[in-house]
């Protein structure tokens, strides 16, 4: 990405593929009429995309997966990018952050991509955060932890809105409710425990009160124990962070 007109316009779950022209070597193969800033038309544009298709946060990464073949068939069919076509190296990272790290390194170094969409979860997007710092390539993640984001650097981005927006909103809602005594069960992966520390955060602010904080393992199939803990403190409501399974199972837990 050094001495080019870089590509910013990238795009998550619910955004359109947005891009603009960028005239460097990387991502882009050359040939064609000359760019508006002095250098040849490329053949194409590539990006890279990492997601969760398979494994626990599969819910959310199949989608994911889905929508950005769907947008880089309908960008290409109305024109591609200034008449330019868009190739999109799209890869599954199994949820697992190392291996998303990897496929970061690869995008980069052998795909040489423009520009990295991903990844679905807030473990594999920390991963793959300092790749993109490190070797100056746009990265615009899909999860939603404000830790993909913050310290602030001009590398990397986020789609979703942070987890201290959705926790005022929490607590707003449970304070009108008049329900100030809450439990918060929250899943140990980065993103669940980012969550757990934006309530606890603001929790004061609201008037609310946590008479328990317990958490489960993404890949765990009964949450009985903490749901006995969250009961025996008096709890008058349970704020749940996590992504599937976990809430799923929790839900019906609490039902049994």
């Amino acid at each position: 990405m050094k001495n080019t007109l870089r590509i910013l316009r990238v795009v998550g779950l619910t955004m359109v593929l947005m891009l603009a022209g960028c005239g460097g070597q990387q991502g882009a193969s050359g040939g064609g009429d000359g760019e508006p800033g002095g250098g040849e038309k490329p053949k194409e544009y590539v990006i890279g995309a990492i997601v969760s298709k398979t494994g626990p946060a599969s819910p959310l990464g199949e989608p994911e997966y889905n929508t950005l073949k769907l947008l880089e068939k309908k960008l290409n069919e109305s024109g591609g990018i200034n008449g330019v076509p868009l190739r999109l190296v799209l890869v599954d990272d199994e949820s697992e952050p190392q291996k998303a790290q990897q496929e970061m390194n690869r995008m980069i170094h052998d795909e040489k991509v423009l520009a990295v969409i991903g990844s679905t979860t807030t473990g594999a997007s920390l991963a793959m955060k300092g790749i993109a710092q490190e070797n100056q390539v746009p990265l615009v993640s899909l999860a939603a932890s404000v830790k993909v984001v913050e310290p602030p650097n001009e590398w990397v981005f986020k789609t979703p809105h942070s987890d201290e927006l959705a926790a005022a909103r929490i607590w707003q809602y449970l304070k009108d409710k008049g329900l100030t005594k809450v439990a918060i069960v929250h899943d140990s992966n980065a993103y669940g425990t980012a969550g757990k520390e934006a309530l606890v955060k603001l929790a004061k602010d609201f008037g609310i009160a946590i008479v328990a904080t317990e958490s489960y393992n993404t890949k765990d199939q009964d949450m009985t124990v903490q749901l006995t803990k969250v009961k025996n403190a008096g709890a008058q409501a349970m704020v749940v962070w996590g992504t599937n399974p976990g809430p799923a199972i929790i839900a019906k837990n609490r039902k049994d």
